[in-house]
């Protein structure tokens, strides 16, 4: 039994429980973030990246059609295809506010610089 004892002492720094949460918590708790900063797991996120993959999904499907049946784009069409391209662009801005998850210690990192640099 002291044999089992040792060897499991010597890596028990590997299964620290520092790092995970212990079985049956939520990870998506409410925490505490920055101000102006979004967690990557509230429901109006999940739900704005969900109405990005749709947005995707057009692109992906119109435009080869546009490119090649299209000799030019038709009003309507083309204020459409702006207005997807527009919430890309907010997409983009927006991603400059949303926290990660630091893949060493599976926090939450809401520091605006890491976020960028990220």
């Amino acid at each position: 039994m002291e044999e089992l004892h040792m060897s499991t002492g010597t890596h028990s720094g590997f299964f620290s429980s520092d790092l995970l949460p212990s079985l049956g918590d939520r990870i998506n708790q409410a925490t505490k973030l920055r101000r102006h900063i979004v967690s990557p797991f509230h429901p109006h996120y999940r739900a704005w990246e969900m109405f990005l993959v749709l947005l995707v999904i057009y692109s992906a499907w119109i435009s080869p059609f546009e490119f090649a049946f299209l000799s030019y784009k038709q009003d309507v069409l083309f204020i459409f295809d702006n207005i997807v391209n527009s919430f890309f662009a907010v997409d983009i801005v927006l991603t400059f506010f949303v926290a990660y998850l630091d893949s060493q210690s599976y926090l939450l990192v809401d520091d605006p610089k890491r976020i960028a640099i990220r």
